[in-house]
């Protein structure tokens, strides 16, 4: 079974397989950093309209040194030695180098521009929860079979949020998780290198040194650990069923065992 025809399979079933939880979702959303998290599902601001960030040429962004090359992936600069980032600009689908912060608020514009954008052709104040969750089914298996796992991790996103107002919070934390598990694997949209294989060694879908786990997502599962009264046991249950599935149907290069200490660094930081 391929890929798609394992995606397929999932994607019908998660929609019932997971029965809403009794405990209660929490009052509030928790503020969302730069964009990702628990949003309202009105259209947000046209990308065309955000900030371009970057530089698309070999130049560090941090000390404006000259480099040898464009940087394919994250590197130090040989003169400051602060840390270069890789990223896609969504507004006109440039590669360029940025720093820390700068990689944050491109991650924060792409939530902004698939997690509304994509659906913006369609209003989607007039759909049902199962309407836009199957559009969002639609958009994880053009992305999976374009290589966009970038924007297939967003769709995954907005997903957890469109569970979480409906008060399914084991579902939507489960679906958050997986979202944080993709996110340690280093999604990547590689979709116009498909047919260029020499190019796809060089600039894999899925790049785990350069993880960036986003600050938002983090907030809510803290936020639903709580309201489940989860302990670390608990939680990393929660989390292992989560990122069963797309270990296996995607290949993933980072398993789940390597990834949940990570991730619980990564949480118990966010609660100090």
């Amino acid at each position: 079974m391929g890929v798609l025809d394992t995606l397929k399979r999932l994607f019908a079933e998660q929609r019932t397989q997971t029965p809403a939880s009794p405990a209660s979702p929490p009052a509030t959303d928790p503020v969302p950093s730069a964009g990702i998290g628990p949003t309202s599902m009105s259209p947000g601001p046209a990308v065309a309209e955000l900030p371009r960030i970057g530089v698309a040429e070999p130049v560090c962004p941090h000390c404006g040194s000259m480099l040898e090359k464009m940087p394919g992936r994250k590197k130090k600069c040989p003169d400051c030695g602060e840390f270069i980032y890789v990223r896609t600009r969504p507004q006109d689908r440039v590669r360029v180098l940025v720093t820390g912060s700068q990689a944050q608020e491109i991650e924060g514009q792409w939530d902004v521009h698939h997690g509304y954008q994509s659906l913006s052709k369609r209003d989607t104040r007039s759909l049902t929860p199962d309407e836009l969750w199957g559009q969002c089914n639609r958009d994880l298996l053009e992305h999976a079979k374009a290589g966009d796992w970038g924007l297939y991790r967003n769709t995954r996103l907005h997903m957890a949020n469109i569970v979480h107002r409906e008060g399914r919070l084991r579902q939507a934390l489960q679906t958050y998780l997986e979202v944080c598990y993709l996110d340690l694997n280093g999604p990547c949209n590689v979709g116009g290198l498909q047919e260029h294989p020499e190019l796809l060694e060089e600039y894999p879908p899925f790049r785990p040194d350069d993880v960036f786990l986003a600050p938002g997502v983090l907030a809510w599962v803290v936020e639903a650990t709580r309201a489940m009264k989860l302990d670390d046991a608990g939680l990393a249950s929660e989390f292992f069923e989560a990122a069963s599935h797309p270990h296996s149907a995607l290949s993933l290069p980072v398993s789940p065992q390597q990834a949940w200490p990570a991730l619980l660094t990564a949480l118990s930081e966010k609660q100090a």
